[in-house]
């Protein structure tokens, strides 16, 4: 904090490394601080960038070699027209979105391979995944919403073939819960939070 100046800082890929939590009064300006890192609102002055990158203009993504911030403030609703894995591969952003900037799109085995990774990190087990949604519990739900948001975040940054995904690895997303979860049943949030620690720990920034 230096004058008009703001800094939010992370610890990445380390075993101790928490999320970042932003606790303030009501009305106090914290998700339309979410809203700003994630892109999704411009601010009226000033700028808000993420390791020098400005996250306002729509260009954080696969020239900067940096995840997509996604801000997610809701379970999701899918209905039981798909699986759960269905619904996190098709949670990719659509095209012509800012965050879809592909020469070429990459490969689907490839984008499975990483739903099933996020899933598992954050708990979600292969019969959950291949189930429909209404029959996941209230916290596997949000877990499942996570799941959608992780794949959001990184597809700019899926190569093209499996070839270049081993050559370079997957970077781990960006994440901004904005009162996600329903703290009337302390279950969901220690369940939700021990899947989000594996995430932070491998890499992920969520805030």
């Amino acid at each position: 904090d230096s004058g008009d100046h703001k800094s939010l800082s992370t610890k990445q890929a380390d075993n101790s490394a928490l999320p970042t939590i932003l606790v303030g009064r009501s009305a106090c300006g914290k998700s339309s601080l979410l809203r700003l890192i994630s892109g999704s609102e411009r601010p009226t002055s000033g700028s808000v960038s993420i390791n020098g990158v400005p996250s306002s203009d729509g260009g954080i993504g696969i020239e900067q070699h940096m995840p997509a911030p996604i801000i997610i403030d809701r379970k999701p609703s899918f209905d039981d027209s798909a699986t759960v894995l269905d619904h996190i591969i098709s949670s990719v952003p659509e095209k012509g979105s800012r965050h879809s900037d592909h020469r070429d799109p990459p490969d689907p085995i490839l984008i499975e391979s990483v739903a099933n990774d996020f899933a598992a990190i954050l708990g979600l087990t292969r019969e959950q995944l291949k189930s429909t949604p209404s029959s996941l519990s209230p916290s596997e739900q949000f877990l499942f919403g996570i799941a959608c948001g992780c794949i959001s975040s990184v597809y700019p940054l899926l190569p093209c073939t499996l070839t270049h995904a081993l050559q370079h690895g997957i970077r781990y997303p960006i994440l901004c819960l904005d009162e996600l979860f329903d703290f009337e049943r302390p279950d969901i949030p220690r369940r939700c939070s021990e899947g989000i620690d594996r995430l932070v720990a491998l890499g992920a920034v969520v805030v």
